[in-house]
């Protein structure tokens, strides 16, 4: 699984090509990468709550903060980098990636762990009776990956019609 989307920009760098100052170059292209970050940050958030429901937004016991909180997006104006970090919350990555099956070990505390060889009570160690049991397994859901792929197309056409509208805005008309 993979945290980054490559994409061809050969239009991008034809259009920018064209144009001498480095800031507007900077400016134009922090511009289209916010926009197609943003399209991918929607995408991954309806795609969690499609394969979660209503869970992804709730709260509930001890957890003070929705699974949907922890996408989130990571603006870089210096390198011209704008990242969407859609496993910031450790409990995502047990969706998009899947368990192992759980199990517990004894359920009743009896006391502490005895070595066998030597006698001696280990105070450190709990020992449990009692049959552990199975606790499941949560299958992967990669709605992060689902929602990279299926906005793969809509993040590029974001991207450059983005850049046409900050060159035009900056008065610079170029024709697509």
């Amino acid at each position: 699984m993979s945290d980054f989307v490559e994409i061809d920009t050969k239009q991008v760098d034809q259009m920018l090509a064209t144009l001498s100052d480095p800031k507007i170059i900077s400016d134009v292209i922090n511009e289209g990468l916010e926009a197609m970050g943003n399209v991918y940050y929607q995408n991954i958030i309806s795609s969690l709550r499609k394969e979660m429901g209503a869970s992804a937004d709730t709260t509930s016991g001890k957890w003070l903060y929705a699974l949907s909180s922890g996408i989130k997006t990571h603006p870089d104006n210096a390198k011209n980098i704008f990242g969407v970090h859609a496993l910031s919350d450790f409990r995502l990555r047990f969706f998009e990636g899947g368990t192992k099956p759980r199990y517990t070990k004894g359920h009743k505390i009896t006391g502490y762990a005895t070595n066998k060889k030597t006698g001696k009570v280990n105070f450190n160690r709990l020992a449990r009776s009692g049959k552990g049991g199975y606790r499941g397994i949560i299958d992967a859901n990669h709605f992060f990956s689902d929602g990279v792929a299926a906005a793969e197309q809509n993040a590029i056409q974001a991207l450059t019609q983005s850049v046409y509208n900050a060159l035009k805005n900056r008065g610079i008309d170029i024709q697509p």
